[in-house]
């Protein structure tokens, strides 16, 4: 086994798979992350979230409704934009 945090080329690859050659695995780095996720071997899961710019460009703003999360917004704090014209 040959483990690299990088890639192996294609001329290694050729040469270790020609007749006669022992067999050889090759781990490379993406290899490498999927055994160590697969083990949970010094890495955690966590939960990333992606902004929906289409969802903030098409909604209406309702900001200014009252009760909204975002009523008291400071414009100040964004940069002199309202809540509608916040770019998100």
């Amino acid at each position: 086994m040959i483990i690299t945090t990088g890639t192996f080329t294609a001329d290694a690859r050729r040469t270790a798979d020609r007749d006669g050659a022992p067999p050889i695995e090759f781990v490379d780095g993406d290899k490498l992350v999927e055994m160590f996720e697969f083990a949970s071997l010094g890495v955690r899961q966590r939960v990333v979230y992606e902004i929906d710019h289409a969802f903030f460009s098409a909604a209406p703003c309702q900001a200014r409704r009252k009760g909204h999360p975002f009523q008291g917004f400071s414009a100040a704090a964004n940069g002199g934009a309202t809540p509608c014209q916040a770019s998100w």
